[in-house]
């Protein structure tokens, strides 16, 4: 009997041990979702602290836990934190539809510096079909303007235009862009066009902004007052508006400026992203100094919140003052931020001429940013803006390196150093690229004709040349390519032959010409020799084929 009890109290045991082991899968995945669902309804109510709280306490029950990754990326967005980067990618990876995808670029776009490589790259990626989308042109479009590509922001919006004809909001856009044409017949009608939307309910706000912009950018200060002083009447006017309405005073010196200006200070004294966003536009108006003054006087909890410390040292690189900024960066703590942190105060460091500690400074940026290729993408184009050539190039071969999957890295090189002319970089670069896309016929005659202009590795050189004219014996390109290839195997008459199937004009290409110049001097066709390679002359060019052609022209 007593057996028999015991071996009931054993089963039970096992049973409910059992039962606990079976369950916590289960009650961990409930855990998991109901602090989801709390981040998500925190969010929805403006509940920051909540929110975020709940979305990290989900994220350590499941990483791959989709609503708190966007909590995560909502969050970050709000705080202004380049981070947003990091959990717009999570998103994209871990549901990678076209919205998050497109949402992602959109995201890369607001916080990397020109030339926006990852943003590039994440719309590069979608699909043909996806491209054809509105959100796609109007992302497309974005960033053309942020490069100053109004031409072609112009072409993404005529092309949204296309795909939603009775969207206003669209042609809003396309006059917004044609107002800054140079066509003044475009910018007139442009203008026209805005001036009749300034009174509409929806469109009337970003009309009169885009007048203010374009007037105070001419210097028509009388003109961009009026039209802001109508914005601000607006229930729809920003805080953004308020600051273009400060610029518009400042320029027009008008009196009524230091009196707008405290009124704005009021109101971002207790909202750190306001006061960053006062500093950034006092700065850039010269009145710096001034603005650093004010956030002394900001309460501790404002003053030391992100983004607005960014601003500050900002402002104190703007005027120079680097021990000042040094002792700033030196007493804060960036969070996930501090990469930036860390790199600023090398930047203060080094203009001090205290080397050796702005190093290791930056070493430690690099250390910390090295975890994610976004925040790479973010240190190196910083370092390019100071004029640190080396350790732009640095960083983004550590994230081409470390981050093979990502282009680019390399995309950023290969146009770092067409920019600065640099053979041999460009043949590294594309000597990786041939390592990932070894069957890329761009690829392959870039490489190609690298190395015959380094005169390194001609074996393959020669072999990649001949496949590649194989493969588009049309091209002028691949063409060159190959006749250049034979003419230094000493079969210049042959070279001479392939270059002579394409069209006069193809010969006449900056990218052929030079190369048939050589060939027809090295086969004594003198006068037409001269006349290729003398139309080369103010063609800019790497310094390897300027030697070389201007030594060919100088034996004629």
């Amino acid at each position: 009997m007593l057996m028999k009890k015991f071996a009931i109290i054993l089963l039970l045991s096992v049973l409910t041990g059992l039962g606990l082991w079976l369950g916590r899968p289960a009650y961990r995945a409930h855990k998991e979702q109901r602090f989801a669902r709390q981040a998500s309804a925190a969010l929805a109510k403006n509940e920051l602290r909540p929110a975020l709280l709940n979305a990290q306490q989900a994220l350590v029950l499941n990483s791959n836990n989709l609503a708190a990754c966007r909590v995560m990326a909502d969050l970050a967005d709000a705080s202004r934190s380049s981070h947003a980067m990091l959990w717009r990618r999570r998103v994209a990876e871990l549901q990678p539809s076209f919205e998050n995808r497109l949402t992602f670029a959109a995201c890369a776009l607001r916080y990397e510096q020109p030339p926006f490589p990852i943003a590039g790259q994440a719309l590069r990626d979608l699909s043909e079909e996806a491209r054809t989308s509105v959100p796609f042109q109007v992302v497309s479009a974005q960033l053309a303007l942020r490069q100053n590509q109004w031409a072609e922001a112009a072409q993404h919006f005529e092309a949204a235009i296309r795909l939603e004809p009775t969207n206003q909001l669209h042609q809003l856009n396309l006059a917004v862009v044609r107002l800054e044409s140079r066509d003044a017949a475009a910018s007139a009608q442009a203008r026209q066009d805005l001036e009749q939307l300034q009174k509409s309910a929806a469109f009337g706000p970003a009309a009169l902004r885009a007048l203010v912009v374009h007037h105070a950018g001419r210097k028509q200060f009388t003109a961009a007052q009026s039209y802001s002083t109508t914005l601000l009447q607006s229930p729809r006017a920003t805080f953004a508006d308020r600051l273009e309405h400060l610029v518009v005073l400042h320029g027009a010196k008008d009196a009524s400026f230091r009196m707008f200006l405290g009124h704005t200070q009021r109101e971002a004294a207790t909202n750190a992203l306001l006061a960053a966003d006062l500093v950034t536009r006092l700065s850039g108006l010269g009145l710096g100094g001034e603005a650093v003054i004010w956030t002394k006087t900001l309460a501790n909890e404002v003053r030391n919140e992100l983004p607005l410390p960014m601003s500050v040292a900002d402002s104190l690189a703007g005027l120079a003052q680097w021990r000042e900024m040094e002792e700033f960066l030196t007493g804060q703590r960036w969070r996930e931020r501090d990469f930036l942190r860390q790199a600023l105060l090398a930047y203060a460091l080094r203009n001090q001429k205290v080397t050796d500690i702005a190093t290791a400074h930056w070493n430690g940026a690099v250390r910390e940013a090295s975890a994610r290729a976004e925040l790479l993408g973010l240190l190196a184009p910083l370092a390019a803006s100071w004029g640190w050539t080396n350790e732009a190039e640095t960083v983004f071969w550590r994230a081409a390196r470390q981050f093979p999957r990502e282009r680019w890295p390399l995309d950023s090189l290969q146009a770092f150093y067409v920019r600065t002319k640099n053979a041999r970089g460009l043949y590294e670069v594309n000597t990786v690229l041939l390592e990932r896309q070894p069957s890329n016929p761009i690829v392959q005659n870039n490489w190609a004709t690298l190395a015959l202009l380094l005169q390194t590795n001609m074996a393959k050189a020669h072999e990649l040349a001949r496949q590649v004219y194989a493969l588009g014996p049309s091209n002028p390109g691949y063409v060159s390519t190959h006749a250049w290839s034979l003419h230094l195997q000493g079969q210049t008459t042959a070279g001479l032959k392939l270059l002579e199937t394409l069209p006069a004009t193809d010969l006449q290409n900056t990218a052929v010409a030079g190369y048939y110049g050589l060939l027809l001097a090295a086969a004594g066709q003198k006068e037409q020799a001269r006349a290729h390679l003398t139309s080369m002359e103010k063609v800019s060019m790497l310094p390897e084929e300027t030697k070389l052609f201007a030594e060919a022209l100088k034996g004629l």
